[in-house]
């Protein structure tokens, strides 16, 4: 199927590889398992959220926006990204994480400072209860925020993960390679819920298993099925609400 991708803003270096990891399929003395190594797409450091910014920034950059917030966990992976993203394509960034200022700044928050962003601390409070206080001052003051969600999670974001499906499909139909499951760790549900939603539009008959870090199991899968119902829709399948079939148990 052609699929129709929204507008994307280029930040990371792909295809990311392909590797075969020999020792540890060898060691659990059964399964060919590969790794897709897009902790080298190559933003600050890398990781999977650069595939979900390059789709949510350019619909900021598309409604004029001056200034990403976005909100995370004191070593958040996503807040280091949109800052690098942020000073990438000359915007600025504010980014809102839980709890209180440690006494050093080490790692991503490090970098997030090198990076040029402004941190808030949420304190006692949620992050998007700040966050979303954060957006309405900056507008006060005649700043064009634009919010990105926890993890970049949203439909938008998750038609990353159906592009890197698609581009997987390709690598592994050229090194004529065969896989039946994708495992992935799953927390703000957009990473696998373009995969979900890529499967049911290219064809994979595989499973794409999400391992919860943080919440059950019944939550994680009504975010990922409204996530993947809503990128389906966004690429304007034919029978969209039917392209998504219903998560296993």
């Amino acid at each position: 199927m052609q699929l129709n991708y929204p507008t994307r803003v280029r930040l990371g270096f792909f295809p990311t590889p392909i590797e075969k990891l020999e020792r540890l399929s060898r060691h659990l003395g059964g399964p060919e398992i590969y790794v897709k190594r897009d902790d080298q797409t190559g933003l600050a450091t890398g990781g999977n959220k650069t595939r979900k910014l390059e789709f949510v920034i350019a619909a900021a950059l598309e409604q004029g926006c001056d200034r990403l917030v976005t909100l995370g966990g004191p070593q958040s992976n996503h807040c280091r990204q949109t800052a690098a993203a942020a000073a990438k394509l000359g915007l600025n960034c504010s980014v809102v994480l839980r709890g209180d200022l440690p006494p050093k700044a080490l790692g991503n928050l490090l970098l997030d400072q090198l990076l040029g962003a402004n941190v808030h601390w949420a304190g006692d409070r949620t992050r998007e209860e700040v966050a979303d206080e954060l957006v309405v001052g900056l507008k006060a003051s005649g700043v064009k925020p634009y919010l990105v969600p926890l993890g970049a999670s949203t439909p938008l974001g998750s038609v990353g993960y159906v592009l890197a499906l698609e581009e997987t499909l390709q690598q592994l139909k050229e090194q004529g390679t065969v896989i039946d499951t994708i495992v992935l760790a799953s927390s703000s549900a957009g990473t696998q819920a373009g995969l979900v939603a890529g499967a049911a539009l290219l064809g994979f008959s595989g499973s794409i298993l999400g391992i919860s870090i943080d919440a059950t199991a019944e939550d994680l899968r009504g975010r990922v099925t409204s996530l993947a119902e809503g990128a389906v829709k966004l690429l304007q399948a034919p029978d969209a609400s039917r392209s998504v079939a219903p998560l296993p148990s």
